[in-house]
């Protein structure tokens, strides 16, 4: 392998390394392998992303990336074939495997000698296990999970996923591009129509079920006490917009709908806001707290999941509820719109917090460490 121990000069060798994500659509898991490939790049590592879907292509293309979209549709023999002919003009030292399906894809291509990490990423509890997952587990040489919570949750439902070498990499999040922006967040107001004295809490987050954005609503609808207009802010898309901007519709103050912002819009939005709320209650390691932690801003989550790793329990670096209590979500965030300098305290200790334990190049570190204990084991 091209991997090894180390190259002529006595350095470390250069790895190349695939990573797989055949998810139809823009969620997480593609924005998370892409920070991946990024940072094992930033580290001379050579890296290539297998996708399925043209939108994931085009997101990661846009990034810069070196991405590669095959014909994936189903999980079969034909599928397994094309991913093996590329793999075998590529000769990665390893493949990420993104979810339950990558994993049984990349196992059924798997005569080619590379080593495949599974990046655990299943946030829903199985009844059973698919016999398909058994068998591809068995060719697993490293799991990765995001976060203590994701793994003790797996290995309860997962009992295979014991068996190989467990890593914990939480993903990791660009410190530089998410930062404080007051200029861009007084754009932001601009462009959407929101007062300067306006105080606007904000959610991004997709519009799936599980993101709980109901929660915020009912906090809403329980009463907000505050001197000011509020404008509550969702950034995101998803099957569920139709519900709820129906629901919005009711609520006592003004909501602005987004749609999916392109990171640098994104950055102003978060900068725009006095606080940050998260309602998930089921995040194995949030991309949208970590981006509003970058942002220096006050932040409101669910003590429940990956949240309080990322976040922290201590109250400094921000303030955690107890999950489905709108009651005590609209006192936390009715407490932190009334007072700027505690916002200001617990922003500035989110991204300390960020910057010293969460950034893109603690990941790569990581992951390479990772990498090179499977490539080239003990």
């Amino acid at each position: 392998m091209s991997g090894g121990p180390s190259a002529r000069d006595g350095s470390p060798a250069r790895l190349r390394v695939g990573l797989l994500i055949t998810a139809r659509g823009w969620r997480g898991s593609g924005e998370a392998f892409g920070k991946i490939a990024r940072a094992l790049a930033d580290r001379g590592h050579e890296t290539c992303l297998v996708t399925a879907s043209s939108v994931v292509t085009e997101r990661l293309a846009a990034a810069g990336l070196p991405v590669r979209r095959l014909e994936l549709r189903h999980t079969g023999l034909a599928e397994a074939r094309r991913l093996y002919a590329f793999l075998g003009r590529f000769r990665p030292d390893a493949l990420l495997a993104d979810s339950e399906r990558d994993l049984r894809l990349a196992a059924l291509a798997s005569l080619l000698p590379y080593r495949l990490v599974y990046r655990y990423n299943v946030t829903t509890p199985r009844a059973r296990v698919h016999v398909g997952n058994r068998l591809a587990l068995r060719r697993v040489a490293a799991v990765v999970f995001q976060s203590a919570y994701l793994e003790e949750k797996a290995l309860r439902h997962v009992p295979g996923l014991a068996r190989p070498p467990r890593y914990r990499i939480p993903n990791g999040f660009d410190v530089k591009r998410f930062a404080p922006a007051p200029a861009a967040g007084a754009a932001f107001r601009r462009a959407w129509g929101i007062p300067g004295e306006a105080a606007v809490a904000l959610t991004s987050a997709q519009f799936f079920p599980e993101k709980n954005h109901e929660l915020v609503f009912r906090a809403l609808r329980h009463g907000i006490p505050i001197d000011r207009p509020l404008v509550y802010v969702l950034c995101g898309m998803g099957p569920l917009e139709d519900r709820l901007r129906a629901a919005a519709a009711g609520l006592p103050v003004r909501t602005v709908f987004t749609g999916q912002l392109p990171s640098d819009e994104l950055v102003g939005a978060l900068n725009a806001a006095d606080v940050v709320v998260h309602p998930c209650a089921v995040e194995s390691f949030p991309n949208a707290v970590g981006e509003a932690m970058g942002c220096g801003r006050a932040i409101v989550g669910i003590d429940a999941g990956g949240t309080p790793e990322l976040l922290g329990r201590g109250g400094d670096t921000g303030v955690l509820v107890p999950p489905d209590d709108p009651a005590a979500l609209a006192g936390a965030l009715g407490e932190l719109l009334a007072d700027p300098a505690r916002r200001e305290r617990l922003g500035t200790a989110a991204r300390a917090r960020l910057v010293a334990g969460f950034s893109l190049e603690r990941m790569g570190e990581r992951y390479e460490a990772m990498l090179r204990d499977v490539v080239d084991p003990p």
